[in-house]
């Protein structure tokens, strides 16, 4: 049996509707492979995660696409939109699908080669069992209500990202990717900088200001937050 996070036990499941021509597949290498024609979503990355592919030069083109296959992704806890940047001047279009995922709570992804984007893929796949363990029996002392209350994994990943996004250079999509890494919060103050820097969009001047976030005395709300992830 495959450890929580290894590549040996995770699954990329391919919706052959939507995706049969997507030249994504070749850069999947780490992961096994499934075709579907069963999925709503383009890519099921795990059991609970489904991802939307989408180009922008294909979102230049047809604007409702991303809000018409909003359905699709109802059912899965993790709802993703892997963004592939490869044209030049993409401000305003990033600010439009950025602000379709707000609004409709999924988490953005932006990627600028196929082979990035498999990387966040198979990432996604590796890190479901590590993630979800890292969840599971969390508490959170909500204000003004009962100790101990626990909260919904949901609340949990949210709550997780405010946190790591709060740290500078460091935005949704990187505390994203720093959670699939590393599944908890402690996971992430206890990584070395040199992992840290191997994780794409990372660098160094990212990795050294993650350090130095968790290298700080903290007010006791994020200190009670940190020790709890």
């Amino acid at each position: 049996m495959a450890a929580p996070g290894d590549s040996a036990g995770s699954k990329v499941v391919i919706n052959m509707k939507t995706q049969q021509n997507n030249i994504l597949h070749h850069h999947l290498k780490s992961c096994r492979l499934e075709r579907s024609f069963e999925i709503k979503a383009d890519y099921e990355a795990g059991k609970t995660c489904g991802v939307l592919f989408l180009a922008t030069t294909y979102h230049r083109k047809n604007p409702d696409y991303i809000n018409k296959r909003y359905n699709d992704l109802t059912d899965y806890r993790l709802k993703v939109v892997l963004l592939l940047c490869v044209g030049k001047d993409e401000d305003k279009l990033l600010h439009d699908v950025n602000s379709i995922c707000l609004t409709q709570q999924w988490t953005l992804l932006i990627c600028y080669s196929y082979e990035e984007a498999g990387e966040y893929l198979e990432n996604l796949a590796r890190s479901e069992n590590m993630s979800e363990d890292s969840f599971k029996g969390f508490q959170y002392q909500r204000k003004n209500g009962p100790k101990n209350k626990e909260i919904t994994d949901t609340d949990r990943y949210k709550l997780a990202l405010d946190i790591l996004s709060s740290i500078r250079l460091i935005n949704k999509t990187d505390a994203a990717m720093l959670i699939m890494k590393f599944g908890s919060i402690r996971g992430v103050a206890n990584a070395p900088i040199e992992v840290l820097e191997e994780i794409s969009g990372m660098g160094n001047r990212k990795a050294m200001s993650i350090i130095n976030f968790f290298g700080m005395n903290f007010v006791k709300p994020i200190a009670r937050a940190r020790r709890n992830f």
